[in-house]
């Protein structure tokens, strides 16, 4: 809701700053001030002179003529279609220029962007969607990128990379905790997680739950069991005995299982769901 009441020195100076127009250039104004900040009720304390229903009405007939964006009503809230357009072009060059200082790494944490733009978190979230609609830009792990970058590696990561399937494919789902991972190979956590998410990328492992990672190859050969085994339903200690997996792993396991449709939960026991 705008903020109503007696004018004071300082709003009666908000008010002459404003450019001599019709109502809605003024409410336009207010958009292009605000720039990718947005416009909220508590930004409209200029024009309380209007009624609510006749804000939101000049918005509609505004974004009508492509002039500004409105994000809600209720509560209201206005972007310059303008300023959205140069967010929009800033986050492309921005990422450009980051891909080419960091062509080993997949992207820009997006909590990053909200610091270097000053932008409202819901303008700069819309406009990271204009631009994936667009196919100009991806996001993956709360990362963004640009839809074209492609990550480039040392030799020396193709190598870690290939050891890391390895390791999974073998199925050695019990030592492959990201910390014995990282101990075995003396990476940083920070190298260790990047070389993870590019062989998840790659759809060569699958992340299931607890940040344990199991071969894609590995999983169907588990699926193929459970399917092929000709029950109904199974329960943890079957698993484990068609797995070899102690239950502190055979459980995120059947969890992962419960979430790509093969199995449902149901009281102690699993049941087997057709393909």
């Amino acid at each position: 809701m705008i903020k109503r009441g007696g004018g004071t020195a300082r709003r009666r100076e908000r008010v002459t700053a404003l450019p001599v127009g019709s109502e809605k250039e003024r409410l336009a104004a207010v958009c292009r001030a605000r720039g990718v900040r947005g416009v909220r009720d508590r930004d409209l304390v200029d024009l309380s002179f209007m009624s609510e229903e006749r804000i939101a009405r000049l918005s509609e007939e505004l974004e009508a003529e492509g002039k500004i964006k409105i994000l809600s009503f209720s509560p209201l809230f206005l972007v310059s279609s303008d300023s959205f357009a140069y967010l929009c072009q800033k986050v492309l060059g921005y990422l450009e220029q980051f891909h080419k200082g960091h062509p080993s790494l997949k992207g820009i944490p997006l909590e990053r962007l909200e610091a270097r733009f000053g932008a409202s978190r819901i303008v700069l979230r819309l406009a990271i969607k204009t631009l994936e609609k667009e196919e100009k830009v991806k996001t993956a792990r709360d990362r963004l990128m640009l839809a074209s970058h492609a990550v480039s590696l040392s030799p020396q990561d193709e190598q870690i990379l290939s050891r890391l399937e390895q390791l999974y494919y073998q199925g050695e789902f019990r030592s492959a905790s990201l910390g014995d991972v990282r101990k075995e190979f003396r990476l940083s956590e920070e190298r260790l997680d990047r070389l993870i998410s590019i062989l998840a990328d790659r759809k060569k492992i699958i992340q299931g739950p607890e940040g344990l990672y199991i071969h894609a190859h590995w999983l169907d050969d588990v699926v193929a069991k459970v399917r092929g085994s000709g029950k109904s339903e199974m329960t943890v200690g079957e698993f484990k005995a068609m797995t070899g997996l102690s239950r502190k792993y055979a459980i995120p396991l059947l969890e992962l299982l419960d979430q790509i449709g093969v199995t449902r939960r149901r009281g102690s026991v699993r049941e087997i769901l057709p393909e």
